[in-house]
């Protein structure tokens, strides 16, 4: 892959951040890169040979794997599942959402279980999320000191309402007034 060409912004150095999380059964990868007109950035948005990011997949869950978890092989490269825009290898037939963030200077892609929840990880062990997500604390203390059913219906209402304001602040304001680090 070729980065050689100067993004628009010279403070954005070139390079991405590769973060690959999951359970036992499913693994996911998220790719955050600067925002530019680079041969690389654009190849790693637009290919459609999931190859290359089965081989990264391969490569670095072997490397970076707990001491419990058996090594990939050869074989099992043939059976994972990739996705056609390649940020998310799966090893099991699980359907999940997709997102693709584009902010000042920084694109995001996450898919599997961050993307449905709106939190995941740069790779440079800094974690994002949107504002507002913090009053699950709340729901849970609700929940947890509910009398009866009535109590629980009423925190599951709440947090239903909030998350609907919290999309539709991020829907208002943008990326760049919604992530905080």
């Amino acid at each position: 892959m070729d980065a050689v060409r100067e993004p628009r912004n010279s403070a954005v150095k070139p390079g991405f951040h590769l973060k690959i999380y999951g359970t036992f059964r499913n693994r996911y990868m998220a790719l955050a890169c600067p925002a530019s007109d680079s041969k690389m950035v654009r190849f790693l948005r637009h290919t459609a040979n999931s190859a290359i990011m089965k081989n990264i997949f391969h490569q670095s869950f072997n490397a970076y794997k707990t001491d419990i978890e058996p090594r990939l092989n050869d074989l099992t490269l043939h059976h994972m599942q990739c996705s056609r825009r390649l940020f998310e290898i799966m090893l099991s037939h699980r359907r999940v959402n997709a997102a693709y963030i584009e902010g000042d200077n920084v694109a995001v892609t996450i898919e599997g279980e961050a993307a449905r929840v709106l939190n995941f990880d740069t790779g440079c062990g800094v974690n994002l999320g949107l504002r507002g997500l913090e009053a699950l604390g709340t729901f849970i203390y609700k929940t947890a000191t509910a009398l009866d059913q009535n109590d629980v219906f009423e925190a599951l209402s709440a947090k239903i309402q909030h998350s609907k304001q919290v999309a539709e602040t991020f829907r208002q304001t943008g990326l760049a007034s919604t992530m905080f680090e």
